[in-house]
């Protein structure tokens, strides 16, 4: 072979080796780093960016189980669950630990596996992928706290909660007063509120309550009368605010509702009380000097 024809051939790359270059290429945007282990689950193989991406030495893996890097933290009930599904060489998905580094940081740790199959069908070990997820989960942990004080605030404020689509059209329907104002959310969904049956409106009110709706305009205290199937009259008082998209495309309404009945009831006994005897219930004399 001559100089140049060697030189050519050097150039020329081996298809085992694209295929290598795509393989990692694949492992790198699914996942942060790729492991096998022997048919005893003990690791043979961790790649390096593990030690980017997380901190960890892959030499210090090679021989040892999962459980047996020091850190790991997880519930016996969960490390037997995941164990199980090792002996019955089964693949699984999203098992997630945490690992306390030698720095005292927390991280948490997602790894997915397959089993692998000889030619004969015998178990030889597993492979898979891992990614640190700690930031993943930080959120979702955030996230569930910013829901929880939602709700409690929503309580604290209002009798439920409840969600409009871009039609006016209830999606969500909410809180534990709900069936004191004769409410089934289910008897809610997918309709309007003139829609919901029981309520006592004029045509005048709902004209105008309909055309803050089409401006897309905040409201507070709509109130209105509802008639239950028992034939309960309950008085209601609703609030709202439209939704935007981030492309400022209207997308519905939110907000609250409260049972009001017993506040109107105490409101218009006062008032009675300011013109009538307690006892006789014959008018007084602010209601007849009033009268004259």
């Amino acid at each position: 072979m001559t100089m140049k024809e060697h030189k050519k051939a050097k150039k020329v790359r081996a298809p085992q080796d694209d295929n290598e270059a795509r393989f990692r290429q694949l492992i790198e945007l699914s996942s942060d780093w790729y492991w096998e282990q022997d048919e005893n689950y003990r690791f043979t193989f961790l790649s390096s960016e593990v030690r980017q991406k997380v901190g960890l030495s892959p030499e210090s893996h090679i021989g040892k189980t999962r459980w047996e890097l020091p850190g790991i933290v997880i519930s016996e009930k969960e490390r037997a669950a995941h164990q199980a599904s090792l002996d019955a060489c089964e693949p699984f998905h999203e098992f997630t630990y945490t690992r306390v580094n030698e720095d005292g940081t927390t991280r948490t740790l997602s790894v997915s596996g397959r089993p692998i199959l000889d030619a004969q069908g015998k178990f030889r070990g597993y492979r898979g992928v891992g990614r640190d997820v700690t930031e993943r989960v930080q959120a979702e942990y955030a996230l569930r706290e910013s829901e929880a004080r939602f709700r409690e605030l929503t309580e604290l404020s209002s009798d439920w909660y409840w969600e409009q689509d871009e039609n006016f059209r209830f999606t969500h329907m909410s809180g534990g007063m709900l069936a004191k104002a004769g409410f089934r959310p289910q008897d809610s969904i997918g309709r309007t509120r003139r829609e919901q049956p029981g309520i006592v409106m004029s045509e005048e009110e709902w004209a105008a309550h309909q055309a803050i709706l089409d401006a897309h305009q905040p409201f507070y205290d709509l109130t209105y009368k509802r008639v239950s199937e028992d034939g309960t009259a309950r008085t209601l008082s609703i609030g709202g605010r439209p939704i935007f998209d981030a492309q400022g495309n209207f997308r519905g309404y939110r907000g609250i509702g409260k049972d009001i009945t017993e506040r109107i009831a105490a409101e218009e006994r006062i008032e009675y009380l300011a013109y009538h005897d307690g006892l006789t219930a014959l008018p007084n004399r602010s209601l007849f000097n009033q009268l004259l």
